[in-house]
């Protein structure tokens, strides 16, 4: 498929998703916080994107794939389709063969596109592990926040449903 054709669809595709998200942000806030809370979102969507693919482009050149940035970018979506599934537990096989679905598209063999995406799971797990550990780790002790919220209103750990009821 030629380039401008796909990224034509992409772009009628953005065109719709962005005022129908952007009336889902503004919800309950003013223009200009809906305005941060979008800007914000694709901040972070975008940088996410850009690792990913970054990653994958790695994987591909390691690997010997004949990878190009491009295909590195369009295997991106296999996980966010993957993710978009509910049903699946983490998307698992599911990243794969949408994989082997859009590597011909850009000029990959499936196969590459199945062999990059699945190295790149592999790499990611342990990282996402010892991120995981070490938040667990970090959150483990009581936010100073919540108890200052439950002295504030004057529930204690323990306290009776019954404030102030002699018993």
């Amino acid at each position: 498929i030629d380039g401008v054709w796909v990224s034509a669809a992409f772009l009628a595709i953005a065109l719709v998703a962005l005022p129908l998200s952007y009336r889902l942000l503004k919800r309950g806030a003013t223009s200009g916080a809906a305005l941060r809370r979008a800007g914000l979102l694709f901040a972070i969507e975008s940088g996410m994107i850009a690792i990913n693919a970054g990653r994958l482009y790695l994987i591909m050149l390691g690997l010997d794939l004949c990878g190009q940035v491009s295909a590195a970018f369009a295997l991106t979506l296999s996980g966010i389709i993957s993710s978009a599934v509910g049903f699946f537990p983490g998307g698992l096989g599911l990243r794969e063969v949408a994989a082997a679905a859009i590597a011909p598209l850009v000029d990959l063999p499936a196969a590459a596109g199945v062999v990059a995406v699945a190295v790149n799971r592999v790499v990611s797990l342990p990282a996402l592990a010892l991120l995981a550990l070490t938040l667990a780790l970090v959150s483990n002790r009581p936010s100073t926040d919540m108890m200052q919220d439950s002295v504030g209103s004057g529930a204690a750990v323990g306290a009776s449903p019954a404030k102030g009821r002699d018993t």
